[in-house]
């Protein structure tokens, strides 16, 4: 599985007319692309930053849509509202917890940078001790890690069911502490995001 990445800033005055945009004329049209599976607008009401991940079944069918202009015609759609030119990344899926319900309201995204002889152990870290330990956190309710290896970078992404739940898996000590275990993994410090899950489709 492989998932493309797309981090946006939206003008301001225009993050609810992106948004409904999304879920009126996106999701529809994601439901009919060949293995694509989950698809997710995550959104920064407040930043005008937003950040959509599209997970698909294959490097190859990821690829199609780019390469048939289905992508890029999404983006369009947005065109008038972008305050700057979309990032796009693209996501070898190496851990997926998929979410037990579409209830999700929240998302907390890490992006990391792990050093090169340590990227399999920290991959091992995440699948064997983080997911069994965020099952048990209240409110949690599922996660990808996205892996790049030829960059050396990866993105968490875990979902929760309300943003007092996500904050409390902060103030409990239970997030610095899963961060922790990777530190002698890291590069650099991973920048933390936290968003309000604007629309989802979930995929099998």
């Amino acid at each position: 599985m492989h998932a493309r990445i797309i981090r946006t800033q939206i003008r301001g005055g225009k993050v609810e007319e992106a948004i409904q945009l999304f879920r009126s004329d996106v999701l529809p049209a994601a439901g009919e692309q060949p293995e694509l599976g989950t698809i997710a607008l995550l959104a920064d009401r407040t930043t005008g930053r937003g950040l959509t991940m599209a997970l698909w079944e294959s490097e190859q069918a990821m690829n199609a849509a780019q390469e048939s202009g289905w992508t890029q015609q999404q983006l369009g759609r947005f065109a008038s509202m972008l305050a700057a030119a979309p990032a796009i990344e693209t996501y070898e899926v190496s851990v997926r917890e998929r979410p037990t319900s579409d209830a999700i309201t929240h998302a907390r995204v890490v992006s990391v940078r792990i050093k090169p002889d340590m990227y399999d152990e920290a991959i091992a870290l995440y699948r064997d001790a983080v997911m069994p330990a965020a099952r048990q956190q209240p409110g949690f309710l599922g996660a990808v890690l996205l892996t790049d290896r030829a960059t050396g970078t990866g993105l968490s992404i875990t979902a929760w069911a309300s943003e007092a739940a996500l904050h409390a898996s902060d103030a409990s000590g239970y997030f610095q502490s899963q961060l922790q275990q990777f530190g002698a993994m890291f590069a650099a410090p991973p920048v933390v995001e936290t968003y309000e899950v604007a629309a989802v489709r979930l995929g099998a």
